[in-house]
Formats: C-alpha cells, structure tokens, sequence
C-alpha cells in the first residue's frame, strides 16, 4: 500500500511538472524568449525625463524582459508622440532605448467653410506635448463655430505607464446656436455652456491593451435669443463616464499600424425648473491602420453614438469637425448617428525629417436627427469623397498642414474645402 502510494505521488508530481513544462513553452512561445537586463541605457532624451519612458516597462530593471514585452514598450514610448525615431534593443545584460525628440510646443489651426459665412469654423489653440518632460499635454484654445464663439484649456497626462493610473481635466465655455427649420415654422436659440470635466485612466487590466477610464463632467446651461414656441429650459448636468478601451494601436507620423476599440458610457441628469431629465449618452469607436508598403497606409474610423431624446441641447452632432466632410456643422442634430471615414495615404520624404503626402477619402452615414422639441427627428444618410495634401514636419508634434477638397453627394451635393493642421484621424 504505502509503495503504491508512493508511486501515484511520483507520478503525480511528474504529471504536474510535464504540466509546467508545457505551460512554460506555450508561454514562451507566445511571448518570445526572455532576456534578463541588468541596466537601460536612454539614448537621444534632451527635455525628457529619463523616469517617463522608464515607466513604461513592464518591471523595473534589472529584470527578465520577453521579446512580447519590449515590442509593446516601443509601441508605449511611439504612441507618446513626442519622438519621431524610437528604437529599443536588447543586447543582455544592457537594454538599450534610443529615440530621436520632437518639438513639442506647437499651433493648431482648422478652418472649414458653410453655407454662409456665419456657418465657418475656425479653430486656434496652442499645445506643449511634452509638459516638464512627462510626456503630459496642457493645451488652450479659442474657436468659432455653430454660430458662437468658445475657448477651452485641458491637462492630460499620458495613459501608458504602467506605475501609476494618470489624470485629466478640462474646462471650457461657448455659445452655440441651434435652427430647426419644420416646414414653414422655425424654432432657434442660442445656447451658453460651461463646462468642466476630469477623468482618470486606469494601468492595463489582464492584458496590456485593455484599460479603463473613469470620469465626471458638469455643465451649465443658458439658454438666450430665442425665436419661436420651443425654448429649452436653463440648469445644470451632472453626469459620469465609463470608458473601456483595446489599444493596440501603434502611431507613426506617416504609416501607423494596428487598431483600437473603445466603449464609452456616459449617464447623466439634467436639473432646471422641471423634473430631473435624463442626459445618458453610449458612444462605440472603432480605428485601424493597415501598411501596404513604405509609405502607403490604409485607415479607416467607424464612430457610432446614441443619447437620451427630450432636449434638443442635448444632441450629436455629424459634420466636417468630426463625422462625414463637408457637412455644415451648425446643422444636422441627432440622437442617433453612425459614421466611417476612410483614407489611403501615401507619402514621399522630402527630407530627413520632412514628407509630402497625397491622401484619397471617403466618408459616409446615417443619423436620425432630433427636433427642436427633443422628439425623433427624419433618417438620412451622407456620402462625402476628395482628396487631400499634407505636409508633414516629423520633427513637430501634433502638427500636419492639410488640405482637403471634395464634393458631398447627399443630403445636399456641394463641393468643399478645409484646412488644417493636423490630421482629420
């Protein structure tokens, strides 16, 4: 008896080391073979601290890194933005990381034409990308559209460290107007808000591509100019957001690769003169980037939202600032909406840290709108194609000079043009 004990323990103990064995090589085949470092040598860092791309491995050297994990900390350090050349080597026992700085103090500048010249936007802010050398963006702004005027100022830290969740906050005050036209009757206001939101992101959750975010927002409202029977009423929102997103994205100036999911719940409720009005809103974003070749990419956006109805201030909105090009922006409200947006690019280099790119695109959607009342509103669809040129500083964070002409075929036919200074996604 105690031999035969014996050997069902042997055999049990074997069985779980054969077990091992297996796991371990699955494992290793999964994530390539492991590299012990006893040191990381940062190459090519001037304004950066050395801490924000060491916050970026996933443990602190000296330690054994898989060639998994060093291929995700230089997709981390590329999707900071702030560098236009990021290279990380492994020659054990020395981790060697060498990027290549950008300028990271730069303009922004969109303009989009209307219907009628109360119908431009136009948009100027500044940003610095690379606040004390955390890699942390403090931007503000000013900007005219929807017929109203509006400035904005934002933190963000960066959300790829691995160390600590980062943090986020913005405020921002505009007036909008909204127009409703319903056969011969028409219904119009101007609307104030003021809003200040912040946010939180979490450290990557089971894997390294998932994450989560939470935040809360409040807004005020003030309603003014009103002209006809509907006059939303003024008050206050406050509201939550959780946000959870796939990323594994990786971002290059000219040719990015990979994709990302990301699903956004944001319940909310509006208080004002009458009883408390939901304002709950679900947003879904798809983006990918596929390389054909040096230099040639395939990117496509799929954005899709859906909010409360009972207040057309409470709406979303699809046009040239973000959704199917040349739509006016001051228009088409919804509560319901889905929209792509498509480009083939090509670039040339100019120089070393210059390139030309030739781009083709296509936007399409659907919606359905919301009336002035805040009940549904007509279905429609919007088509858009053109073609575009961008001139590239690589050595510039967060800046494109692009232009964009081509013609919308549906709701209305129109042709238009934009400008700008970064990319449209």
């Amino acid at each position: 008896m105690r031999h035969s004990i014996e050997t069902s323990s042997r055999s049990v103990a074997w069985l779980a080391l054969v077990t091992a064995c297996l796991l371990t090589h699955s494992a290793d085949a999964q994530l390539g073979a492991s590299h012990f470092i006893e040191r990381v040598e940062l190459t090519g860092i001037e304004s950066t601290r050395a801490s924000t791309l060491l916050e970026l491995l996933p443990r602190p050297a000296p330690a054994a890194y898989s060639d998994a994990e060093l291929s995700e900390v230089e997709r981390r350090i590329a999707n900071l933005e702030i560098f236009d050349d990021v290279s990380v080597q492994r020659k054990p026992p020395v981790l060697r990381i060498k990027v290549r700085e950008k300028w990271t103090l730069t303009p922004s500048f969109d303009l989009a034409g209307g219907e009628s010249l109360a119908d431009v936007y136009v948009f100027l802010g500044l940003t610095e990308y690379n606040l004390f050398g955390s890699a942390s963006a403090l931007a503000g702004s000013i900007y005219r559209e929807r017929r109203g005027f509006g400035f904005s100022t934002g933190y963000w830290e960066h959300v790829y460290r691995r160390d600590r969740w980062s943090w986020a906050a913005e405020a921002s005050y505009s007036t909008s107007g909204l127009f409703f036209m319903e056969g011969a009757r028409e219904d119009s206001w101007y609307t104030a808000t003021a809003v200040a939101s912040v946010w939180t992101t979490s450290t990557p959750v089971i894997t390294d591509h998932l994450r989560y975010e939470l935040g809360f927002v409040y807004k005020h409202e003030k309603v003014e100019d009103v002209i006809g029977a509907v006059r939303p009423p003024d008050g206050h929102m406050f509201g939550g957001s959780m946000l959870f997103t796939w990323d594994a994205y990786r971002w290059e100036d000219l040719t990015p690769i990979g994709w990302s999911a990301t699903v956004d719940v944001l319940p909310g409720f509006f208080f004002g003169p009458h009883v408390p009005q939901s304002r709950h809103q679900a947003d879904v974003k798809l983006k990918g980037a596929l390389r054909l070749a040096q230099g040639l990419g395939l990117l496509a956006r799929l954005e899709g939202g859906v909010t409360t109805r009972g207040n057309a201030n409470h709406s979303l909105l699809i046009g040239s600032l973000r959704g199917v090009r040349g739509l006016p922006d001051s228009f088409y409200f919804n509560w319901l909406q889905l929209y792509l947006n498509v480009e083939l690019r090509h670039a040339v280099r100019l120089a070393p840290r210059w390139a030309l790119q030739g781009v083709l695109f296509a936007d399409g959607g659907a919606f359905e709108g919301i009336t002035a009342t805040g009940a549904r509103g007509e279905a429609n669809v919007a088509l858009s194609t053109g073609v575009g040129l961008r001139l590239i500083p690589t050595w510039l964070s967060g800046l494109v000079l692009r232009f964009d002409v081509g013609r919308v075929y549906t709701p209305e036919p129109a042709y238009f043009y934009q400008y700008g200074l970064s990319q449209y996604f």
